[in-house]
């Protein structure tokens, strides 16, 4: 079905088109997509090969920001939206979250703060890359979706005005190649603890987003628990160039009963690290649900059996929950779910849709020099 939810003529700058493309995609049903599906169900994450013109798109992305994040401190201040007192928000535009280890540039196409501006050349490229992992997203939630129910559209009212809003960050590590220096200056005995403290810099977390995409960034670091091992896996070690890894987050694994498992990750200091001087860019895309939306798990409660290592059939505390509650963890419901008890899950720190890297400080604070 296409969206129904929000018929007003007031509609954002995709409920059109996001009605228009659920109700084409029809022809998830047959294909690869089948097999990636699968994986995702069972392992909690998928490798999928991207349009040729998507890979071009982050080329020029790609080549267009790192100029930019190579531009003296008070060039990239430029371009930071205003911060509401010390607190880091999730906001449109240029940011450096602490512990300071990245920086990072934030593209939405809604929800924008009124001094959101782009650094020359570069709007083009970045929208054109948004639009088109947007659209990615919306057809492996369509995938999802039929698996799901059989139905290719059941899951679009989710995220038709996109108020969410949906995110691109394009991510520079640049801090990380410095700090790989200084474990090799530590003392042996002093080096595990090093590495420890770098791994900690980016905590283990589920995202808030219904899917996040990730193209393979400029090289490896980001690291995914298997769920069907628990085992750290690498992804991008063997990623091609033309590949992205697709993962659920939260909203949409409490929807699908745990059928899709909210992946486990992180970015690993460590591996980035072991590339030095490599400085890793990245430009994972999060498809949030609306703001307004309510999650409704009873959309697989008669459609899905339980599947090999999923509790997909476990009853919920209640088939339903608002966004706003879910972003907020109120009563503590994203860590009360049956499945956050496995011991997949342990270690976990909750992803705060306010925070780029959430387990952080919540204080905004300036690298030295800034």
């Amino acid at each position: 079905m296409a969206c129904t939810r929000r018929s007003t003529a007031r509609h954002s700058w995709r409920q059109r088109e996001t009605c228009r493309f659920a109700a084409r995609v029809p022809s998830c049903r047959t294909g690869t997509s089948s097999v990636e599906v699968e994986h995702l169900s069972r392992h909690g994450w998928a490798i999928v090969k991207l349009p040729p013109r998507v890979v071009r798109l982050g080329q020029r992305v790609r080549e267009c920001m790192l100029p930019f994040f190579s531009g003296t401190i008070a060039e990239k201040d430029r371009f930071r939206t205003r911060q509401q007192g010390e607190k880091v928000l999730s906001h449109p535009g240029y940011l450096t979250p602490s512990p300071g280890w990245a920086e990072l540039f934030e593209v939405r196409r809604s929800c924008k703060d009124h001094s959101y501006r782009f650094p020359p050349g570069c709007e083009g490229p970045l929208y054109e890359l948004f639009d088109a992992l947007r659209e990615l997203a919306l057809h492996w939630l369509s995938v999802i979706s039929f698996h799901l129910c059989g139905d290719a559209g059941a899951l679009h009212s989710l995220v038709a005005t996109d108020t969410g809003p949906s995110v691109m960050r394009v991510i520079h590590y640049d801090q990380v190649p410095a700090l790989a220096q200084q474990l090799t200056e530590l003392p042996t005995e002093l080096r595990e603890q090093g590495e420890r403290r770098l791994i900690a810099g980016f905590p283990t977390h589920t995202d808030g987003s219904m899917l996040t995409i990730a193209p393979r960034a400029s090289c490896s670091g980001l690291a995914i628990r298997d769920y069907a091992t628990c085992q750290w896996k690498y992804v991008e070690r063997n990623m091609a160039e033309d590949e992205a890894v697709v993962f659920c987050g939260d909203p949409l694994s409490f929807v699908a009963r745990h059928h899709f498992p909210a992946a486990m990750h992180r970015p690993d200091g460590k591996e980035m690290a072991r590339q030095s001087p490599q400085q890793r860019l990245s430009m994972p895309f999060f498809l949030y649900p609306d703001s307004d939306a309510v999650l409704d798990s009873n959309i697989t409660k008669h459609t899905l059996r339980a599947a090999d290592g999923h509790s997909a059939l476990t009853a919920l505390p209640s088939p339903q929950l608002s966004v706003a509650d879910l972003k907020l963890n109120v009563g503590g419901c994203r860590m009360n779910w049956p499945w956050k008890k496995e011991r997949y899950y342990s270690g976990l720190v909750l992803a705060d849709d306010a925070n780029p890297f959430p387990g952080e400080m919540d204080s905004y604070q300036k690298r030295e020099g800034y």
